[in-house]
């Protein structure tokens, strides 16, 4: 299950999102939880600032995240974003992103950058 939302103010926009999921294998289950929530700042209609944390739980770890990016609007359907991602995982856990891989240790940072086009 997973609930989220977003409330815009002025030129802030803040967002939340919990995700729950109970995974069952072979007679043994652990529970995945999520939780999320960050700000976006619309500096023009053009540029926004984006900054958020997130946390989550699995199998006796934890892993936290904190984010910050700039989003730079280059037509309706084409974004250019810069993002610098920090993790910190507990509990005899490696930091692991998506992206990146599994770290050799508890913490790791990336860069993202990138381009979003929608058709």
């Amino acid at each position: 299950m997973g609930a989220g939302a977003s409330y815009d103010i002025g030129k802030f926009t803040v967002h939340g999102l919990y995700t729950r999921v109970k995974l069952e294998s072979n007679g043994v289950s652990n529970t995945y939880q999520s939780y999320d929530a960050g700000l976006t700042f619309k500096m023009v209609p053009t540029n926004w600032i984006a900054g958020g944390a997130a946390t989550t739980t699995f199998n006796g770890g934890r892993w936290t995240q904190f984010e910050i990016g700039d989003i730079y609007l280059l037509s309706k359907s084409t974004q250019f974003y810069v993002n610098v991602l920090y993790e910190h995982a507990n509990g005899n856990a490696k930091a692991a992103f998506f992206t990146a891989g599994v770290s050799s240790t508890a913490n790791q940072v990336i860069v993202l950058a990138g381009i979003h086009h929608s058709f």
